[in-house]
């Protein structure tokens, strides 16, 4: 893998888990349509694959592959 694309997507794990009142307070908002700790987990997982997402296209210039 990339090395830019590996630190930001460690940088990215960092993020998430010091912003657990931030995905908290998400989760509050959310909770009248899932209240359940999958949900919360599915969140966080989001978070970080969508920043591989995105930094894959910016980085690498190209859609990220398996």
């Amino acid at each position: 893998m990339d090395e830019n694309l590996l630190r930001k997507i460690e940088q990215k794990i960092q993020d998430t888990i010091s912003n657990k009142d931030e995905i908290k307070q998400l989760i509050q908002l959310l909770s009248t349509i899932d209240n359940s700790k999958s949900f919360a987990l599915g969140i966080a997982v989001g978070r970080i694959y969508n920043a591989f997402y995105y930094q894959s296209k910016r980085i690498l210039d190209r859609e990220p592959t398996k």
